[in-house]
């Protein structure tokens, strides 16, 4: 990174110029790091700050349904089942405190209105000089269709054994 600061005469003609170089070779292999981890995670991760998305990685986006410009400066909670809302603030907040350390789980309203479950943790970081929540988010709707399934089947074969015993 060169820096030049041209240096003038009293008439302001240009007498000479300072340049600084600085070697930015770590900070640049550190961009890198965070461009690859964020955007090939498997998992959802945002930054909500003041309640708003500040970034969103692109398996986020997936899940949802919505762009980085619909989501950035949205309300993080718009996007949680209504009836799952204070339960996932809770959580979100006992997490941030400390009290809870095991992920939560609530549902999800993606762009197209499906209702998907999501298996969330959360802590605090400082962004840009300020307090934000750093997050993650996997999709977990297909594991919990199959354990309603099994739940179903348990119950048939149930029903079938005392029908069996009539």
């Amino acid at each position: 990174e060169i820096t030049r600061t041209p240096i003038k005469d009293k008439r302001g003609q240009l007498k000479y110029s300072v340049s600084v170089w600085v070697d930015i070779t770590e900070r640049k292999r550190a961009e890198e790091l965070f461009r690859t981890l964020a955007h090939s995670a498997p998992v959802g991760v945002y930054i909500v700050q003041d309640g708003k998305f500040q970034y969103v990685n692109p398996e986020f986006q997936k899940v949802t349904g919505y762009t980085e410009a619909e989501l950035k400066g949205a309300d993080a909670f718009t996007l949680v089942f209504p009836d799952d809302r204070n339960m996932a603030r809770e959580n979100a907040v006992k997490m941030l405190k400390g009290e809870r350390l095991t992920p939560y789980e609530y549902r999800t309203l993606n762009k197209a209105g499906e209702v998907r479950w999501i298996v969330e943790t959360v802590t605090s970081i400082t962004y840009q000089g300020k307090r934000a929540v750093l997050g993650n988010h996997m999709d977990i709707t297909e594991r919990k269709q199959m354990q309603e399934q099994l739940i179903v089947t348990d119950r048939l074969a149930s029903i079938g054994e005392l029908a069996s015993g009539i």
